[in-house]
């Protein structure tokens, strides 16, 4: 279960990292585009993002 988790939680960071690499670079707001017109779920996923950063730090510090 910990390890879906720890998946889950990469391709978390992995989306959003690519995501604001786009906007640095192209303006391009991939996720906001997908989730459109709905700001709680934009902070709803951004919330996630961010336990899911803090989930694998906390993996890689432990290793």
């Amino acid at each position: 279960m910990l390890d879906l988790f720890r998946t889950v939680s990469l391709v978390f960071v992995m989306i959003a990292t690519i995501n604001l690499g786009l906007i640095g670079l192209i303006d391009l707001d991939i996720v906001g585009k997908v989730i459109g017109d709905f700001p709680v779920l934009l902070k709803i996923f951004n919330v996630v993002v961010g336990i899911s950063g803090i989930m694998m730090l906390l993996t890689y510090l432990k290793k």
